[in-house]
C-alpha cells in the first residue's frame, strides 16, 4: 500500500483497466487512475480529468487544458516544436610550428 496525502490506495489492486492516469490542473502531478485526490496538493479529482484532457507544454511541461492554445505558465504556443540550436562551425585552431625558435 502507498499512503498519499488524503487517501490510502492499494497500488497492487489498481489495474490497468481502472482508467487513465490523470494530471492535476493545480500542481500538474500525474496521479494514479484510481486516486480521488491529488497525491501532491490534495485537490479533488474532477469528473473526466485524465491525461487525454490535457496537453504538455514542450518548454515547461505544464499540463494545460486541451482547448488552450498557449501554455498557462510560459505562454508557449501549443504544438510549437522546440527549435534545435544551429550547428556551430568550429574554426580551425592555429597549428604550432614543429620548429622551435632559438633565442640568441
Amino acid at each position: 500500500m502507498t499512503l498519499f496525502a488524503h487517501k490510502v490506495i492499494d497500488v497492487d489492486n489498481v489495474s490497468a483497466g481502472a482508467g487513465a492516469p490523470w494530471s492535476c490542473p493545480l500542481c500538474t502531478l500525474r496521479n494514479l487512475p484510481g486516486a480521488s485526490h491529488c497525491a501532491a496538493c490534495g485537490r479533488e479529482r474532477q469528473r473526466g480529468e485524465s491525461l487525454d484532457s490535457t496537453w504538455a507544454c514542450a518548454v515547461c511541461t505544464l499540463r494545460n487544458p486541451k482547448d488552450a492554445v498557449i501554455c498557462e505558465a510560459c505562454e508557449t504556443r501549443r504544438g510549437v516544436p522546440l527549435s534545435t540550436p544551429p550547428a556551430v562551425e568550429e574554426t580551425p585552431k592555429p597549428q604550432r610550428s614543429s620548429e622551435s625558435k632559438v633565442l640568441t
